[in-house]
C-alpha cells in the first residue's frame, strides 16, 4: 500500500511542478498586464465596429421611412393621425366644462348674473344635443349658440341661419335678461357714472360670449352623443373607487378581486326599485349631490342595498374543492 501512496504523491508534485512551468507562469508581471490591455483594447475597437453599423443601419431605416413618408405623405399622416386621436374617454366633457366656466366667471366681480343662467345654459345645451340628430353636428352647435342670443332677450333672426329662432314661441316669462350694448367709454363722467350699470352687464355678457365660443368646447358639443350618456360609466367608476381607493396601492390579485367585487355590487344594484307609499305611489327623498354643489335635489328613494352576491361567493367557494381552487389560484398568477 505505501509504494502506491508515494507514487500517487509523486505524480501529484509532477503536475504541480509542470504548471509552474507553463510560459504563463515563467513570464513577468508586466508582459501580463500588457495582455490584458490589448485584449481590453481589441474588445473595445469590435464594440465600437459594431456600434457603427448598428448606427449605419438606424440611419438606413430612417431614410426609408422618411422616403415612404414623402412618397404617400398623405396617407401616413392620415394614419398617424388615426393611431394619436384620443378615445372617446379622454375627450372633454362639454356639460361640466360648462358648468365650471360659469361657476367661475360667477364669481368674479360685476359678473355674478352668469350665477342665475349657469343652470339653464347646461339644460340647453342638453336639450341641443338630444333634440339633434347624431350626424348633424353643426346643428348642435347652432341651437346650443342661440343661448347666448336667449340670454339677451332675442328669440328670432338669430345670427346662425341653421337655427335663426328660439324653439320655445312667444310664450317667454320674465327674467333678468343680460345687456349686449355698444356703449362709448370715452364719454363725460356723468353720462359714464349713469352707463355704469350697464358697462358692468355687458362686460359680463362678454366674458360669458367669450367663454362658450372657444374652439374645444365647440368641437365638443359637434361631437356629443344624442344618444349615448355616460352617467351609469361614471357610477361604475365611483364604485370601482369605493372598493378600491386611489391613494391605496394593491397587488395584481388584490386589484382584480377587488374590481370583480365592484362590478357585482354595480349590477345586483343597478336598476333597483322604488320605495311605495300606502297609496303605492313612488317615495320621494331629498339629496345633496356634490357634482350640483350640494344644492338640493328632489329624487325618488330606492330600496335597500342588495348584497345577496356574498352569500353566493360563500357557497361557491364552499363547495368548490381545494384542488380547483389552486388551479384557480395559479391560473390568475
Amino acid at each position: 500500500v505505501e509504494p502506491e501512496s508515494e507514487m500517487v504523491d509523486e505524480a501529484d508534485h509532477g503536475a504541480t511542478s509542470l504548471d509552474f512551468n507553463n510560459d504563463v507562469w515563467s513570464s513577468s508581471p508586466t508582459t501580463i498586464d500588457n495582455q490584458v490591455q490589448c485584449s481590453s483594447c481589441e474588445r473595445t475597437i469590435k464594440e465600437n465596429k459594431e456600434l457603427k453599423q448598428e448606427v449605419k443601419v438606424l440611419k438606413f431605416k430612417v431614410t426609408t421611412l422618411s422616403n415612404k413618408m414623402a412618397h404617400n405623405q398623405q396617407q401616413w399622416v392620415k394614419t398617424l393621425q388615426e393611431m394619436q386621436k384620443p378615445s372617446d374617454d379622454t375627450e372633454l366633457r362639454p356639460d361640466c366644462e360648462i358648468q365650471k366656466v360659469l361657476t367661475k366667471l360667477s364669481k368674479e366681480k360685476d359678473c355674478e348674473i352668469i350665477g342665475h343662467w349657469r343652470k339653464a345654459c347646461v339644460r340647453h345645451f342638453y336639450w341641443a344635443v338630444t333634440s339633434t340628430n347624431e350626424s348633424l353636428g353643426k346643428v348642435k352647435l347652432a341651437k346650443f349658440q342661440a343661448f347666448l342670443s336667449h340670454v339677451i332677450n332675442q328669440h328670432r333672426d338669430l345670427p346662425n341661419r341653421l337655427f335663426n329662432a328660439c324653439a320655445h314661441g312667444d310664450n317667454i316669462k320674465p327674467k333678468v335678461w343680460m345687456l349686449k350694448v355698444n356703449l362709448d367709454l370715452q364719454a363725460t363722467d356723468l353720462l359714464h357714472s349713469i352707463l355704469v350699470p350697464f358697462i358692468s352687464a355687458t362686460e359680463a355678457y362678454e366674458k360669458m360670449s367669450t367663454a362658450l365660443n372657444k374652439t374645444n368646447l365647440r368641437k365638443a358639443i359637434e361631437k356629443a352623443s344624442s344618444v349615448e350618456q355616460t352617467s351609469c360609466l361614471e357610477g361604475y367608476h365611483s364604485v370601482v373607487n369605493q372598493f378600491a381607493p386611489k391613494m391605496l396601492a394593491y397587488s395584481y390579485l388584490g386589484m382584480l378581486s377587488r374590481s370583480i367585487l365592484a362590478a357585482l355590487h354595480f349590477n345586483y344594484n343597478l336598476q333597483r326599485d322604488a320605495k311605495k307609499n300606502g297609496q303605492g305611489q313612488p317615495r320621494l327623498c331629498v339629496t345633496y349631490p356634490k357634482y350640483k354643489d350640494g344644492e338640493a335635489t328632489v329624487r325618488e328613494a330606492k330600496i335597500a342595498t342588495n348584497y345577496d352576491y356574498v352569500a353566493e361567493i360563500n357557497q361557491a367557494m364552499v363547495t368548490t374543492s381545494r384542488q380547483d381552487l389552486k388551479q384557480v389560484a395559479n391560473d390568475l398568477k
